[in-house]
């Protein structure tokens, strides 16, 4: 479960059918002049909103503490739905996708980037599959194992230096990144309960969209893709923009570079034929990222980015408003200089400012390399990011690191590549706001994990939030591998004494076996049958591909007991049939 909040509230004018009621009584002439100035307050509000409202929405995740942020500078609404916005994003978890530089195209090395449609994946140099003849078919790899790369290595085996790096330490597949789905790409299963899909569909996704393959793309080697979600929306990826990553270290021995390539979006088009199209430039350093110069639409919208000479965003301008940016610089041990976002300057001149001390933090997120390594290469102390908006009000994110367990992994032997049973994980323990006229509030996290080997089978991970006026929610998660790892069982909300004011506690469907329903089958699995012969159908890392729709809820309040229950689900796993109750608990 996800926590969401958003500031800087957007005012708009609420239309009820009363009016529809009070207009329908005027004469026909009355009736369509008032119907025209609605229409238009409409339009001039939303407008306005989207002037110089810079509005941001914060993301944290529950299960582990992980937290990200979205800021939208720049809003162009449209009247279908294709509405233009840039927005920026930024996951204080993972921190930067690889060393801070400060050359990276965009917004330098503050973690910052664009929030652009783009299928993305992690692996080498190249954007390469292990298959033996057609490297480059990333689309239309014609077999499943071949989807990974291939096993980098170094030396003579038996030797000292030797060091191989297999798919599993590193790689992470493909996976679609849009507004409305954003899941691993899976291989389709015949019998999987997915839409009506064609043979010209090479993957689907959990949420239901497919991807068929473009032969080629417009800046490089190998082939692009064509997403349709499930809403209709079109989406083509020919446009390879690579980030070099943090090297994967074997000591003492050596490392070996990774790299997060993306084929992004360059058009998106509705069922009804409008469109959206993103103009990209090369950017002087190949590895230094995406570099957006324009958004344009069908019906002539458009918004146009410029860049400095150390290719930061500059400014973001539509007709006669315009976004600035404004960065700070620092020096670093060997006399090159590094760029951090500071200032965020909207239209109307108001200013929003970032500050954090966490810029040089690798990121603690990222399994280990081996099952066996348990080892936590820990960052001592606390980091901190904070937001102040134009108003004044400030917004802090206190993190730090910790370890997240996973229960029922089979134990492995030393150096043996397979599924880790913990991992480390920047995490946020506190934030508080402060502002003009408002009480200093202030939320803590707390957290707890229970994990172990195979046959443990009982582990969860909980979460405490503590909120300003001093109640408590927790929220417990299943964290055993292959069954329940990831989904929430319960809920409990706590007053300032300890009482309990509500829980809730969720059952999920596992009458499909212990794998569930799936989709369609996740390249990640198939490492592991390549790499030691398995069944197809141990797949080491099921949360990609299956399902596990909830089928009851048992919600507890003031003595009253409310439960809902799933009696039935269509093909496509949605309820078809709800059955919902409450009964009266009794008197202690």
């Amino acid at each position: 479960m996800n926590i969401k909040f958003r500031f800087n509230i957007k005012y708009r004018l609420l239309f009820t059918s009363t009016l529809s009621v009070l207009f329908s009584q005027t004469n026909a002439s009355a009736q369509n002049v008032s119907q025209e100035n609605l229409d238009y307050t409409r339009i001039i509000y939303r407008d306005a909103t989207s002037l110089a409202n810079q509005y941001t929405h914060e993301n944290i995740n529950t299960a582990d503490g992980s937290i990200s942020i979205a800021q939208t500078d720049l809003t162009i609404p449209s009247n279908g739905g294709l509405d233009i916005e840039i927005t920026r994003r930024i996951n204080l978890t993972l921190g930067a996708s690889g060393p801070a530089t400060g050359r990276e195209t965009g917004f330098g090395r503050t973690w910052w980037s664009l929030n652009i449609p783009r299928i993305t994946t992690l692996t080498q140099k190249k954007w390469i599959t292990r298959h033996p003849t057609l490297p480059n078919s990333r689309c239309s790899v014609d077999s499943p194992e071949f989807t990974f790369p291939p096993t980098h290595s170094a030396g003579a085996p038996g030797t000292f230096g030797y060091v191989f790096f297999h798919a599993k330490m590193y790689w992470s597949p493909p996976t679609l990144e849009t507004p409305e789905d954003s899941n691993v790409l899976l291989i389709p299963i015949p019998s999987s309960p997915t839409p009506q899909i064609g043979p010209s569909v090479k993957w689907i996704t959990k949420g239901l969209s497919t991807i068929t393959c473009l032969p080629f793309i417009i800046n490089g080697e190998g082939e692009g893709y064509t997403a349709t979600t499930p809403n209709g929306n079109t989406y083509t990826f020919n446009w390879l923009a690579s980030e070099e990553g943090f090297p994967l270290v074997n000591p003492p021995i050596g490392g070996f570079p990774t790299f997060r390539h993306s084929l992004y979006a360059t058009k998106v088009e509705d069922i009804f034929g409008n469109w959206i199209e993103y103009d990209y430039e090369e950017p002087k350093e190949r590895m230094y990222g995406v570099k957006l110069v324009a958004i344009r639409a069908s019906d002539g919208r458009r918004a146009d980015i410029t860049y400095n000479e150390q290719e930061l965003i500059q400014t973001i301008t539509s007709g006669t408003r315009t976004v600035k940016y404004e960065y700070d610089s620092s020096t670093m041990p060997d006399g090159s200089s590094v760029y951090d976002l500071r200032r965020v300057i909207h239209p109307d001149g108001s200013i929003l400012s970032i500050e954090t001390d966490a810029l040089n933090m690798h990121p603690a997120s990222g399994k280990s390399i081996k099952c066996a390594n348990t080892a936590f290469y820990d960052f001592p102390g606390e980091t901190y990011f904070q937001l102040t908006e134009p108003s004044g009000l400030k917004t802090k994110y206190t993190l730090r690191n910790r370890r997240v367990g996973r229960s029922g992994i089979p134990a492995c032997q030393v150096n043996q590549v397979g599924p880790i049973y913990s991992y480390p994980l920047r995490s946020v323990i506190r934030k508080t706001v402060t502002g003009p006229g408002l009480s200093p509030l202030e939320w803590n996290y707390s957290y707890q994990s229970i994990y172990g080997h195979s046959p443990f089978i009982s582990g969860k991970n909980t979460t405490e939030v503590q909120s300003p006026d001093g109640s408590r929610e927790l929220f417990e998660y299943g964290n055993t591998f292959q069954s329940n790892e990831g989904l929430l069982l319960s809920t409990t909300l706590l007053d300032a004494n300890g009482n309990e004011k509500k829980s809730t506690k969720y059952t999920y469907d596992f009458s499909h076996g212990i794998y569930g329903a799936r989709f369609g089958i996740s390249p990640r699995s198939r490492i592991e049958e390549v790499q030691s012969g398995n069944d197809a159908r141990r797949d080491f890392e099921h949360l990609d591909e299956h399902v596990r729709p909830i089928i009851k809820t048992e919600t507890t309040i003031d003595r009253t007991e409310f439960t809902m229950k799933v009696e039935s689900f269509d093909q496509l796993l949605r309820p078809t049939k709800i059955i919902r109750t409450s009964t009266p608990l009794p008197t202690p």
